[in-house]
């Protein structure tokens, strides 16, 4: 794999923030992507560099890239998975509206008046 190119999977893979498998994952599809990619325009007749500048620029911005692949990865991620996450998180906030709520009722003074 060419510098370029081992270069911009790596800033792809790193900027989706995956799980490592999925990142194998995504490191290995890429690289399979820029290699077939190479081979196609070198078998029309371009040069190595010509393929190389011309894979690199066609890809467009890694940045773009990342959150879209990580946004597909974390879509195919097992249903229970899901259901876990959101459990954690509803409780998480159960929890903290509960401790703010005994913390008010615990720590405020009460201020009588008279109307």
């Amino acid at each position: 794999m060419p510098e370029i190119l081992s270069d911009l999977t790596d800033r792809v893979v790193r900027g989706t923030w995956l799980w490592p498998s999925e990142k194998r994952d995504v490191r290995k599809e890429l690289e399979s992507h820029f290699r077939e990619g190479i081979f196609e325009l070198t078998q029309e007749g371009k040069s190595l560099d010509e393929s190389i500048a011309l894979l690199r620029d066609e890809f467009g911005d890694p940045d773009l890239a990342a959150k879209l692949i990580r946004r597909g990865k974390k879509r195919g991620r097992p249903m229970l998975w899901k259901a876990l996450v959101s459990i954690a998180l509803v409780t998480v906030i159960v929890l903290g509206a509960g401790a703010g709520y005994v913390a008010y009722v615990t720590l405020a003074s009460p201020t009588p008046s008279v109307a």
